[in-house]
């Protein structure tokens, strides 16, 4: 969760933690986190590129479906490839549904 929100950079860590543990996450500490997200962002993006995922991305589908088109081993595939999707939908990299079961795909025709 993000210790800033909003336009405004609204900082939540005080209504987030208790007051004992305030010091412990200073503006040194969140922006460290901040840059840990960001590197692992684009550690997944080189990922999906490397695998090829855009081609199996293309028309969408559920999780079980891309892992499939992609070529991915059918038991440790999916949940991988789950976690890697959400990352990328979570940074607008690619779209994700509201339906259950989830659906992904490439936010570019």
């Amino acid at each position: 969760m993000p210790a800033y929100l909003g336009d405004a950079g609204d900082d939540l860590r005080s209504t987030l933690l208790p007051a004992e543990l305030l010091p412990l996450f200073d503006d040194r500490f969140v922006r460290s986190c901040d840059l840990i997200e960001e590197y692992i962002f684009r550690l997944v993006a080189r990922i999906a590129r490397e695998m090829g995922l855009a081609a199996a991305l293309a028309e969408g589908g559920s999780v079980a479906e891309i892992a499939r088109r992609a070529g991915l081993d059918p038991v440790a595939g999916p949940p991988l490839l789950d976690w890697l999707l959400r990352l990328l939908a979570e940074r607008g990299a690619i779209a994700r549904s509201d339906t259950v079961p989830v659906r992904f795909q490439t936010s570019e025709p």
